[in-house]
């Protein structure tokens, strides 16, 4: 039988923005939604990797396909660990949910499945496109930054968000969980997956507390740095040393560089700080790293007395006579520094002396220095 058109209702668009209201481009009235520049997709390339561009900072995750391989690789693990389950897609105790919104989509398999199993609406967003070229029609990816004040219209009962660690920073978390609980649905759900950064293991092999031993030693380790009268008295390199601090804490050990082009690793040195350290170098950070004045970890380590750190440093092949561009050594840092009784430097020096340290350099820069030249 056929339908009288007068009985068909025309519901309006809620998504339609009027163009006269100036606060979108003249093609992006229809939606709130628009087409991806290709620029985004283009990223840009840092090391061999190819990283977002949506957002004007850094961000420590890249965005091409081995990294999507990983996140593939995330949720099957999570769709194992579920895998008892009637519903291994998420936990929350919603059995149809309509809404759904899942922050930091990545490659968008978490999205798909739900979009596949349920009759819901599901956004999956992200600061870069997923690579998918099918995805269900009720599914729908947006590029853009939830750091940002959200603009969708609906609100949602089931917000899904996972491997978010490193991501954010303090204040970036407390203004997403804000955005994600003024948009839930009464009775919503917000639910969240992460990983442990800290390595253990279930065989006993290793002990329980190692990991979190480690990174105990480590926090008094920054705070020993951050004690130090060369860095308490440089704001610079405080705000560097707690920004790190941080970093290291949600996403694990990093080197970036601060005041001088100093890295991390410089820093450790200076202050003997042979775990953080050991945790540097063994993840890959070069011994040899040169700052601003091409001066090595070894040459701080020396300049301020720290044995412990300059025994690893020489054991994992630093230069023990590398000079910097004012033709110092190691050795010859360490006989300007301080007072020569002072027994950590003395014992230092010792070292260096037994492992081969000359004061090659010190004469020549002496030479320019008082010509004025360094």
């Amino acid at each position: 039988m056929a339908r009288n058109l007068n009985d068909i209702k025309i519901v309006p668009d809620p998504d339609i923005h009027h163009p006269e209201s100036g606060s979108y481009e003249a093609d992006d009235w229809q939606s709130e939604t628009t087409s991806v520049a290709s620029d985004l997709y283009r990223g840009f390339l840092e090391n061999g990797r190819r990283y977002q561009t949506l957002r004007n900072a850094e961000y420590f995750s890249p965005a091409d396909e081995q990294q999507f391989e990983t996140y593939e690789v995330g949720h099957l693990a999570a769709l194992l660990m579920n895998s008892d389950k009637a519903n291994p897609l998420y936990c929350a105790p919603i059995k149809e949910p309509m809404h759904v919104l899942d922050v930091g989509t990545g490659q968008g398999a978490w999205a798909i499945d739900v979009a596949d199993l349920f009759n819901a609406r599901v956004r999956g967003v992200d600061l870069f496109p997923p690579p998918n070229s099918w995805i269900p029609p009720n599914c729908i990816f947006e590029v853009d930054d939830v750091l940002k004040q959200w603009t969708w219209h609906e609100k949602f009962d089931l917000i899904h968000l996972r491997h978010g660690i490193g991501g954010f920073s303090s204040d970036e978390w407390a203004f997403l969980y804000k955005q994600c609980y003024e948009n839930l649905e009464p009775g919503g759900w917000f639910e969240q997956i992460e990983m442990d950064i800290r390595c253990e293991c279930d065989d006993g092999s290793i002990p329980a507390d190692t990991s979190r031993t480690t990174m105990k030693i480590i926090d008094k380790e920054f705070e020993r740095l951050k004690n130090m009268r060369e860095n308490r008295l440089n704001n610079d390199i405080m705000n560097y040393l707690d920004e790190t601090h941080n970093k290291i804490q949600f996403r694990g050990i990093c080197n970036p560089r601060g005041p001088h082009k100093k890295s991390l690793i410089h820093s450790a040195a200076m202050g003997d700080c042979t775990a953080l350290l050991q945790s540097l170098l063994e993840i890959g950070y070069p011994v040899d790293d040169l700052d601003q004045n091409k001066r090595t970890p070894l040459s701080w380590a020396a300049e301020n007395g720290s044995l412990g750190a300059t025994k690893l440093l020489l054991k994992n092949g630093a230069k023990v006579n590398s000079l910097d561009d004012m033709y110092g050594s190691p050795l010859s840092w360490l006989d300007q520094a301080g007072d020569p009784k002072d027994k950590a430097l003395q014992a230092t020096r010792t070292y260096l002396k037994n492992n081969g340290a000359t004061m090659k350099g010190a004469k020549r820069a002496w030479i320019l220095n008082k010509l004025g030249l360094l």
